[in-house]
């Protein structure tokens, strides 16, 4: 699975009191891909790594991510709706008056309260890997993931089956 979204923001300060400088900015973006995707535990202890920073970029003063999620677990818990959808860099780094500089970060962690308020991700399907995995696929196999991605963004749709005349939910 993969998710995309607003992890930070430029010159802005978060919620932890320090900020990313503009000099700052082109370093941290190339440092993300191939960061490892954790999930926190309630204490910020014992993170589990679900996946990778597959890809890092800037828009305006926003850095946006996407990540592949490779914990199955953890995907369908998404699905479900189970876990959050905010998410925070871990990073070691000097802060010194509330400006962060030579920052290395550590891992972009799955969080309930991100320290900037719009840090969320959101689920995103890669067209290309939908296209090849569906060309092998059963009528039924692509159903269900059609259920699956539907079931993803929180709409509840259904069918007509022709042959049981009935509506399927």
């Amino acid at each position: 699975m993969i998710v995309e979204g607003v992890v930070l923001r430029i010159g802005e300060p978060n919620s932890n009191g320090w900020l990313i400088p503009e000099e700052e900015a082109d370093g941290v973006i190339e440092s993300l891909p191939s960061t490892p995707l954790t999930l926190s535990s309630k204490d910020h202890m014992n993170e589990r790594v679900v996946g990778t920073v597959v890809d890092a970029w800037r828009e305006g003063d926003r850095v946006v991510v996407r990540a592949e999620v490779s914990d199955t677990e953890v995907r369908d818990m998404m699905l479900r709706g189970e876990l959050p959808r905010g998410w925070s860099i871990n990073a070691k780094g000097d802060v010194s008056n509330g400006v962060a500089r030579d920052i290395e970060i550590d891992t972009l962690t799955i969080v309930k309260n991100p320290a900037y308020k719009e840090a969320e991700f959101r689920m995103v399907e890669n067209k290309e890997e939908i296209r090849d995995k569906s060309e092998n696929k059963t009528e039924n196999e692509k159903k269900k993931d059609f259920d699956i991605e539907i079931e993803s963004y929180g709409l509840t749709v259904g069918y007509y089956d022709r042959e049981s005349g009935k509506w399927i939910a």
